[in-house]
């Protein structure tokens, strides 16, 4: 129960960061997409991706490539932290994010492999360290992370800015 559980916290988190990922250069794969089924979605609480897996027949080969790489990236944290989530985290109900926070929070007693997957994820995503800075209490869902950001534009690091300038572009 708990693999699934991290499973899904874990590709929540990979998805809600797709529309920053689809706007960003480097991982453009589902740019187009975006544009043409999902322009008028607002983006969070994994809105975007929702969008995305419901048209996923339609879609690009690249961008169900991109899909298929973040599930199989969840899966590979899910496998890599679900001990450490069972010993850490047992008391936390899962969703919204909550098992990712509590093992953040515990993250000098994880194991090393489910350290490094924790950190390939926030490397991933160019405003991780602010959503830890700026909106760590913050609810995901329904916009508000990135309301949270862009509530805070003068203490944004500069790729996470970046990132949110594209997105706006991306979605005009």
């Amino acid at each position: 129960m708990k693999t699934i559980a991290l499973r899904g916290a874990f590709a929540g988190f990979l998805l809600a960061c797709l529309p920053a990922q689809a706007a960003d250069q480097e991982h453009g794969a589902c740019r187009a997409d975006v544009q043409k089924f999902c322009k008028d979605v607002r983006p969070g609480g994994g809105a975007m991706a929702r969008c995305l897996k419901r048209r996923e027949s339609e879609l690009s080969s690249a961008c169900r490539e991109r899909m298929a790489e973040g599930r199989q990236q969840a899966e590979e944290f899910a496998d890599a932290c679900k001990a450490d989530a069972d010993k850490l985290c047992k008391q936390v109900q899962p969703g919204g994010g909550r098992t990712l926070r509590c093992l953040t929070a515990n993250k000098d007693q994880l194991s090393a492999l489910c350290r490094e997957k924790i950190a390939q994820a926030k490397h991933r995503h160019p405003c991780m360290a602010d959503i830890g800075r700026l909106c760590k209490n913050v609810q995901p869902g329904e916009g508000r992370i990135d309301q949270c950001l862009r509530q805070h534009p003068g203490e944004l690091t500069g790729a996470c800015k970046s990132a949110l300038d594209r997105q706006n572009k991306a979605r005009n």
